[in-house]
């Protein structure tokens, strides 16, 4: 009789350890599977596409952000995001317009208000 007792809670232990397993196993499934997924939404709530422009061949000019639609922007403040500044890395950007003179003349003189990878 003790036997079966015994029996009966050893099935009983390993049905909820088992269980237990199969619920983080799922739970860690789902959180890797979501974290994988790629966004195109931006960090920058009102941020266009940009991609860096290396013009350092021009005179005065240097790196560049070439938006969307084909217009360039020149940014005063590049230091102040965690982005790589490289020809061809492709960003979402906020910025607003300084009065500041530029001696590339090749965009409006811009202050980044948010740049991130995309």
């Amino acid at each position: 009789m003790k036997k079966r007792m015994n029996n009966k809670r050893n099935v009983a232990r390993f049905k909820s350890v088992r269980m237990l397993f199969l619920t983080g196993l799922i739970s860690l499934t789902a959180l890797g599977t979501s974290s994988c997924e790629k966004s195109e939404e931006s960090d920058c709530e009102s941020g266009v596409k940009g991609t860096i422009v290396d013009l350092t061949g021009f005179d005065g000019c240097g790196y560049v952000i070439e938006l969307e639609d084909g217009e360039r922007i020149e940014p005063t403040d590049w230091g102040d995001f965690d982005v790589p500044i490289e020809e061809g890395q492709l960003i979402w950007v906020e910025y607003h317009d300084v009065e500041n003179a530029s001696i590339c003349m090749i965009g409006q003189v811009v202050e980044l208000d948010c740049m991130t990878e995309r």
